[in-house]
């Protein structure tokens, strides 16, 4: 019976909405603390469970922002027997087709969920709810709903499920490195196969010969799938899917990672793009960032502004630096893209 439910689990799809990376304008907007603060101030709300997964920084933060009545705890309120919780924050994105079982009314905001009213002294879904909620079709994360590691890409577009989108838009003056325009959900999901469809369009202006944007699809700290995609001459398209079909072998929390490159934003003539891409390549190696390291050795490996000497080279070097333990991580990484690139050949 477990097998022929995986089996119809397999035929479903994970859609999650991300806007153009270029836009005429970007504003920061209110985080998805800021807006749940205001909603629980305006209706009265002191009693709120804020989960570990949220990662406020500093000790009290969360009390800054709910108030003295409120609580950091490693689990929700109904694993804790807490009938009078008036409210729960949590950094694990349920898709929009959630409905609660207590009637509990959903928040959503940027990285952020949040269940308010009901019982939340008893489980607000159950144990069935997503195989219910898969079986019953695709499930849609907005961009909107999910973090970003910058807090001016969220924008308005009509042309955005939702009228909202994930948008970078780079100016001619400023530079600006790598970064995730969004990810998550964090969601755990059954083991089987999946088809995960992302909505996008993007556009580079007159540079036509780097990545614009990296897709990662991710099971825990397993890789599943990374992809880049080509930069486009002119102004962004319209919007379109770019699928991929992904296994898991196990039960695991699913990251979807949109992460922006470079585009036209390296084209001031200040610094070679080779330059650059070696001095972003020390910092991500420096700080443990392996993943982003190695998606700029990959495209200097594709692009010819580095060969498989220059590689290994780098990783020696950046050892006595970063140390061992990194440069033992980063080898790995390289071994694996000059085997690829070798392959490909």
């Amino acid at each position: 019976r477990r097998r022929a439910t995986l089996g119809l689990l397999g035929a479903a799809a994970l859609a999650l909405l991300v806007g153009e990376l270029r836009r005429p304008e970007r504003r920061s907007t209110a985080g998805g603390h800021e807006r749940f603060m205001q909603h629980f101030a305006a209706h009265g709300i002191e009693r709120v469970y804020v989960d570990l997964d949220t990662r406020i920084a500093g000790e009290h933060a969360w009390g800054t922002y709910y108030g003295p009545h409120a609580r950091w705890q490693d689990r929700p309120p109904w694993r804790a027997g807490d009938s009078k919780a008036q409210a729960y924050v949590t950094a694990t994105i349920w898709p929009r087709e959630l409905r609660t079982l207590d009637g509990s009314q959903v928040l959503r905001g940027p990285g952020l969920m949040a269940l308010v009213g009901g019982d939340l002294g008893r489980p607000p879904w159950s144990s069935r709810t997503l195989d219910e909620l898969l079986a019953a079709g695709p499930l849609t994360f907005e961009a909107e709903d999910l973090p970003s590691q910058r807090d001016d890409v969220l924008v308005e577009d009509p042309e955005a499920s939702g009228g909202m989108a994930r948008a970078m838009v780079p100016y001619r003056s400023e530079s600006n490195d790598a970064f995730l325009l969004t990810h998550g959900p964090g969601l755990r999901l059954p083991a089987g196969s999946y088809r995960v469809e992302l909505w996008l369009r993007w556009g580079c202006g007159a540079v036509v010969e780097r990545p614009a944007v990296v897709v990662q699809v991710a099971a825990g700290h397993t890789n599943l799938l990374k992809q880049e995609l080509a930069c486009r001459e002119g102004a962004p398209g319209p919007y379109e899917p770019t699928t991929f079909d992904v296994h898991l072998v196990r039960p695991s929390r699913l990251e979807l990672r949109v992460q922006y490159l470079f585009g036209e934003v390296w084209a001031d003539g200040k610094l070679s793009v080779r330059d650059r891409r070696l001095v972003l390549i020390g910092m991500a190696a420096a700080s443990g960032l392996e993943d982003v390291a190695g998606l700029q050795l990959d495209a200097a490996l594709k692009l010819g502004e580095l060969d498989a000497d220059d590689l290994r080279t780098l990783v020696v070097f950046l050892a006595h630096y970063a140390g061992w333990p990194r440069a033992a991580r980063l080898n790995t990484e390289v071994e694996q893209i000059i085997s690829r690139h070798e392959k490909n050949q």
